[in-house]
């Protein structure tokens, strides 16, 4: 092999080298190109936005909280209320059962006291 052969040997490589790398970069170019469009007419069909960011303490979610509260204040009021409304009952029950009882030991002890004189 001449060094004119080598030249024009290596040339054809390099040429061939350079082809196969610009055609794996298209190849890449429209792959990812293909990938946005993908996503874009998603978006677009299945109605992706953007995401909005959330500020709690804008005018609108301030007044929604503040709404919030006051109905969960006023359900832990009408909670209370009942709460107490029940203990009340509870101690009201307890105190009758604890007369009922008197009442039934007193019998009990009554009908015992016949049955030993018997």
């Amino acid at each position: 092999m001449s060094k004119k052969d080598c030249a024009s040997t290596c040339s054809f490589i390099v040429v061939i080298f350079a082809i196969f790398v610009i055609l794996m970069c298209l190849k890449f170019y429209t792959f990812h190109k293909s990938r946005e469009e993908h996503f874009i007419s998603d978006s677009i069909d299945h109605g992706i936005t953007t995401r909005k960011e959330y500020n709690p303490c804008s005018n609108d979610n301030f007044k929604k909280n503040l709404h919030n509260f006051y109905k969960s204040a006023e359900q832990y009021r009408e909670s209370e209320k009942k709460l107490n409304q029940s203990l009340i009952e509870y101690e009201d029950n307890y105190k009758k059962f604890k007369k009922d009882q008197q009442i039934l030991n007193k019998k009990k002890e009554n009908i015992m006291n016949c049955l030993n004189t018997l």
